[in-house]
């Protein structure tokens, strides 16, 4: 099952920008934040730039999962579901669900979320939105029953935000395939 995705406000504010670009309306063009290079001088559109893609852009799933997700848990009568992400929009809304139902769940990440070198470049942070992100993620890997990654370093940086007792629920599948499965073919 796929959740429908509501414009989540990355998305509006996205729309918007593009409309500055096209457009006279100085209303639009007041509210595009400025890229890297160039000088911040507007802390508010500083903060709301970081906040509008916690977890990242596509945060219009998160209440659709959660609703969704319960009426197709109960019909169904479901014993343990299964995220995936990036994006972690996903996560959240599995946390959700956790949280409303019960229902055993398994979060897969195909990437990190806070962590490596290449996490968030590409948008502007604030304090608040880091520990935001820091905490979403915490909760997802504390909450699941279940946690799977791509890598073994994924998989011990996920067992490091845990109590010790709690390690064995984190596991790695490589991504790739063994050729034994395949001969013959």
């Amino acid at each position: 099952y796929r959740a429908n995705l509501i414009p989540s406000p990355f998305q509006i504010y996205s729309r918007l920008v593009s409309t500055a670009n096209n457009s006279s309306d100085i209303m639009a063009k007041s509210l595009a934040i400025k890229t890297k290079g160039e000088n911040e001088t507007n802390s508010v559109k500083r903060f709301f730039s970081s906040m509008i893609r916690v977890p990242d852009g596509m945060q219009g799933w998160i209440a659709n999962i959660a609703i969704d997700g319960y009426r197709i848990l109960r019909r169904h009568k479901i014993d343990t579901f299964i995220t995936s992400g990036p994006p972690m929009s996903t996560h959240v809304g599995g946390l959700l669900l956790k949280i409303i139902t019960g229902v055993k769940w398994v979060a897969d990440f195909r990437d990190p979320w806070t962590h490596g070198p290449r996490w968030k470049q590409d948008r502007y942070r604030t304090r608040l939105s880091d520990n935001l992100e820091k905490w979403l993620e915490s909760r997802v890997v504390g909450e699941a029953d279940l946690v799977i990654s791509v890598g073994p370093r994924i998989t011990e940086y996920f067992k490091s935000k845990l109590p010790i007792n709690q390690h064995g629920k984190c596991v790695t599948i490589a991504n790739g395939f063994d050729e034994s499965d395949f001969d013959g073919i």
